[in-house]
């Protein structure tokens, strides 16, 4: 076919450019050209009848020869074109829908693989899109009238894209699943709708996976996994076995196709490590069980929490993930630990298992990385996530899919024979956008379709590169599995693992639809409502945490997706640490009362103690924030190096809902955490310049500021006096005094409590009679005498 300029409408004036010598047409089959480096406004196209797939293709036309200037991959070019696909077909498939015409650019798909490249912006004004300024933010529009009206610019689109592949194909040698070319009518969202849930755990499901003969096997916290059985000709799973015996929460859980020995395959859990005041409690073990509840054997080796398992296709050889950076190899059959591979530098995340004896590893420092098993060697890394890869699926021959907590997924190349390309394992394809948070767990069905789970609860169906279905849950979703039938399983936070369908005839009775419907209501609701005094669009993103801190325990919130996370500052570590996710914000009215476990209280806060596992704190005005604290760390067992992180965190919250009103003494001294009288705490004094007043540091005799400067002479001489005071001799405490009790003595519980844990820890502990007779001391001295 013949290429012209067409005599349509010219390209809008950012369109102008330019042009390179090697000019890439827009069509399928257009060939190469030379053109002159002065070009009109409007680029050589593909003639066409329609002015706006004209439009559409001069700008595809005019991106190609940018990024050719710039040495920008044609990957990249496929990859922002797919991205356009996918905004212009959400937009035909929900015309009316608002949200999916209106684009903020510092979003991070747009920002990673649109406006990453010199002209690709430009192709959605070609489409039609008009850019509006909002203070700092850009966005991008798509009037109404027009969002029924794309079927031209999507012809353009996927038309680019064939050719786009067809290159990669020519130039590579590579398999890229980016389309044939051929034009596809826009793909509605599928539709799915609750088949079944399976309730029985007490803690968050953490893993999920099917077996040869239609089981469900769940992993949660509560310690346990359970076995699942859909009864003949029932769609309805019911609890058939309970495996029990773990001494800690469980992170991971697989199992194995059955075998001559085992007929009903293997099950797998991976445990936690419970490490309490820097003793371990209870190792990270992995537990092998047979079909009958019997645990056969039990792995030790990992020293931190298993987080991941997988099996080989034959399951001869089970694979082990750790958050303590290495995966351990191990023979099923033996229980023996064939090789430990090292090299990852943070928690390994995602497993998957490859012909050959080779495996794929995704870890929270941001890699992927081949593996020979065999010979416990490192075969090469793909680089292209922002953030932890949590999941790894195969998605057929030579292409596979991470996802991480940077919210996106990946498609990538995988060669194992060698290219060139990228340590000669491959390189990324294609990057898909959708979720609003952490995407942890990712599978496949024999058609190819992926399946994403994620922190925003929900589960997506993607399609050759496309979402083509979003399932809300009422949590976050932690695991997923693609069943044989084509219903999808979702592990969840709240503690139930959900089964979806697209059969009628597998739906949920009509009374547990709307029950689910409310309850997904009602959760999304509570979201909505619970960050509202945090002014969560106010809060620094990540990027905060690049700075460090100013003192030990330094508590800093961040906005991470449409969530609120606390770190404090760990200046052993020269780091910010994770101490949880902030749901409640202060936006309760002085004066309000909150209910918690059947007690009211002035403030109750919401905070994520452990990854997946929240807890609330409730706490009255007349609290000490360092009981509080302290409590709360003995309840759920954590390390108490936290005591600090804690107590500033609620002090810092309650300041914000009831700013504090008091004086220069008050700043000094602050409420011992362990009895009813003050006690200095360190950095309280820190005002006291601007405040015009004079103190001392109680312990050091030290001047801390204010009242004016003192000259160094004058504190030397200050200091001399006091030194050569004549110091009042000492005296025993006499048995009679004439008050009955002391008001400022210790409390008899807090002070045991923390005597009794401390001496648990020491490698030389009181006796019991040492013990008893320092609570009857600690009695004494509170007691009234009248």
């Amino acid at each position: 076919r013949a290429s012209a300029t067409p005599q349509t409408p010219a390209s809008p004036p950012l369109l102008r450019h330019k042009a390179a010598s090697l000019r890439l047409r827009g069509g399928g089959d257009a060939a190469v050209a030379e053109a002159p480096a002065e070009v009109s406004a409007t680029p050589a196209v593909e003639e066409t009848a329609d002015p706006a797939q004209a439009t559409v293709l001069a700008a595809v036309d005019d991106l190609r020869n940018k990024c050719s200037d710039t040495g920008r991959s044609n990957e990249e070019i496929v990859a922002a074109l797919k991205l356009c696909v996918l905004y212009t077909e959400n937009i035909a498939a929900n015309p009316t829908e608002a949200k999916f015409r209106r684009i903020k650019t510092s979003n991070k798909a747009f920002a990673s693989k649109i406006g990453a490249l010199p002209g690709a912006d430009e192709i959605m004004l070609a489409i039609g899109f008009q850019a509006e300024q909002e203070g700092d933010e850009t966005f991008l529009t798509l009037p109404e009238a027009k969002a029924s009206q794309l079927t031209a610019e999507i012809a353009a689109l996927k038309a680019s894209i064939a050719y786009g592949s067809a290159v990669s194909a020519d130039t590579l040698g590579q398999i890229v699943t980016s389309g044939t070319g051929e034009e596809e009518e826009p793909q509605f969202e599928e539709v799915y709708q609750l088949s079944c849930q399976l309730q029985g755990h007490e803690g968050d499901v953490r893993g999920v996976c099917f077996t040869e003969d239609g089981r469900l096997v769940t992993a949660s916290r509560d310690k346990t996994v359970r076995v699942w059985k859909a009864p003949e000709g029932s769609h309805k799973y019911e609890e058939e076995v309970l495996l029990e015996g773990h001494e800690y929460h469980l992170a991971s859980v697989a199992v194995s196709p059955p075998t001559a020995e085992h007929p009903g395959g293997l099950v797998f859990s991976g445990q936690y490590d419970l490490t309490s005041h820097g003793k371990i409690e209870s190792k990270p073990v992995i537990k092998v069980w047979n079909r009958e509840g019997q645990c056969i054997k039990t792995l030790e080796g990992h020293t931190a929490t298993v987080s991941v398992l997988a099996l080989s296709a034959d399951g001869a050889t089970l694979f082990s993930g750790s958050w303590d950076k290495t995966v351990r190899v191990w023979d099923v059959e033996s229980g023996e630990c064939k090789a430990v591979l090292e090299g990852h530098e943070a928690a390994v995340w995602a497993l998957l298992p490859l012909a050959g004896d080779k495996l794929l590893t995704g870890s929270a420092d941001r890699t992927i990385r081949l593996w020979d098993t065999v010979d416990a060697k490192q075969m090469g890394t793909l680089r292209g996530h922002g953030d932890c890869v949590r999941a790894l699926a195969m998605c057929g021959s030579g292409v596979f899919c991470s996802a991480a907590n940077d919210c996106t997924l990946k498609y990538w190349s995988l060669d194992l024979g060698g290219n060139g390309l990228d340590q000669s394992i491959g390189f990324c394809l294609q990057t898909l956008s959708g979720h609003d948070s952490f995407v942890y767990a990712l599978a496949v069905r024999e058609n190819g379709d992926v399946i994403s789970g994620a922190e925003d609860r929900t589960v997506k169906v993607w399609r050759e590169g496309k979402l083509v279905s979003s399932i809300r849950l009422p949590d976050s979703v932690w695991s997923v599995a693609a069943l044989p039938n084509g219903d999808i399983a979702a592990a969840c936070a709240d503690g139930v693992t959900r089964v979806f369908t697209q059969a009628e005839e597998r739906g949920a009775p009509e009374e547990e639809l709307a029950a689910f419907s409310a309850l997904v209501a009602n959760r999304t609701m509570e979201l909505k409502c619970a960050l509202g005094g945090l002014q969560l669009e106010k809060l620094p993103g990540p990027e905060a945490l690049e700075k460090p801190g100013t003192s030990d325990g330094q508590t800093r919130v961040v906005r991470e997706g449409d969530k609120a996370f606390a770190y404090g500052w760990s200046a052993s570590a020269g780091k910010w640490e994770p101490v949880g996710e902030v749901v409640d914000g202060p936006q309760q009215q002085i004066g309000e009362k909150s209910s918690l476990n059947g007690k009211e209280y002035d403030y109750v806060f919401q905070i994520e103690i452990e990854e997946g596992k929240t807890s609330k704190i409730g706490m009255n005005k007349d609290d000490n924030v360092y009981m509080v604290a302290s409590d709360f760390i003995d309840e759920h067992d954590l390390n108490p190096d936290y005591l600090e992180t804690i107590a500033s965190w609620l002090d810092n919250e309650i300041d914000k809902i009831a700013p504090k009103q008091q004086g220069n003494e008050e700043c000094l001294l602050d409420k011992d955490p362990f009895n009813e009288g003050k006690v200095y705490r360190a950095g309280s004094a820190q005002k006291l310049n601007e405040e015009g007043q004079v103190f001392y540091d109680p312990l050091t005799g030290k001047k801390l500021g204010g009242g004016g400067s003192e000259s160094e002479d004058e504190e030397a001489e200050r200091q001399k006096k006091a030194a050569a005071k004549p110091k009042s001799p000492s005296k025993h405490i006499p048995t009679e005094l004439p008050y009955a009790s002391y008001p400022g003595a210790p409390k008899a519980e807090g002070a045991m409590k923390k005597m009794g844990e401390i001496n648990a820890a020491s490698p030389q502990p009181l006796t019991e009679a040492s013990m008893t007779a320092v609570r009857a001391l600690l009695d004494s001295l509170a007691a009234d005498k009248g």
